[in-house]
């Protein structure tokens, strides 16, 4: 006759694999942290002037459809009638640009900047090439919902360039009179401002500022 199965060894094994998977989801638990904390700090390394920099985000409803949002933007001539501490932005070429700014006394900055990516109608990705102050981002052009226009989002970093004394932040805010968050946050005011003006002329058929 064969042996009957033990139920307390059936118990003591299926207690001993519970154990093992309990302890491996909690390694991973204990990883997934430490995982993205990495993760999160190898993005702001990656940052232009090799700081981790300070980041800025800020998001607007604008009664406009998102491509002529995107094609305003990207037309880099446009940018000094809402971003009020620019004098002006020069298009070098397809990607790539040079800006100058303005702040109080007459203090000016300048910098080159290039576009890393970019989705027609929906997003615009920068860097910073070189100049006065390092910055890098992406601005995000989604419809709203029930048809009420669209979520215009811009998400800026500011870092301290590399060799230079002094927090991005301050160091921006001398340049231009005023903290990076209400450049980014007056700037949106007023492309929301801009776009929703009845003279603003109609962008159909208009190329996206391509050079």
């Amino acid at each position: 006759m064969a042996a009957k199965p033990n139920p307390d060894k059936r118990v003591a094994k299926t207690s001993a694999k519970t154990t093992r998977r309990k302890a491996g989801v909690k390694s991973l638990t204990r990883r997934a942290p430490a995982k993205a904390a990495k993760a999160a700090k190898a993005a702001k390394a990656a940052q232009p002037g090799g700081s981790a920099g300070t980041t800025i985000e800020r998001t607007v409803t604008i009664g406009r459809r998102p491509a002529e949002l995107f094609d305003y933007w990207r037309d880099f001539s446009n940018l000094p009638r809402f971003m009020k501490n620019l004098d002006s932005v020069e298009v070098l070429s397809a990607r790539k640009s040079h800006w100058v700014a303005r702040g109080p006394g007459g203090v000016k900055a300048e910098w080159d900047a290039e576009i890393t990516a970019e989705k027609p109608g929906e997003m615009i990705q920068w860097r910073s090439t070189s100049g006065s102050f390092a910055n890098s981002g992406v601005v995000y052009f989604s419809p709203a919902p029930a048809d009420g226009g669209s979520h215009v989002k811009v998400v800026a970093t500011y870092a301290a360039p590399a060799g230079r004394f002094g927090g991005a932040l301050s160091r921006l805010g001398r340049l231009v009179g005023q903290d990076p968050d209400s450049i980014v946050r007056e700037a949106l005011r007023e492309f929301k401002h801009i776009m929703e003006s009845d003279e603003l002329p109609s962008t159909d058929g208009q190329s996206s500022g391509r050079r």
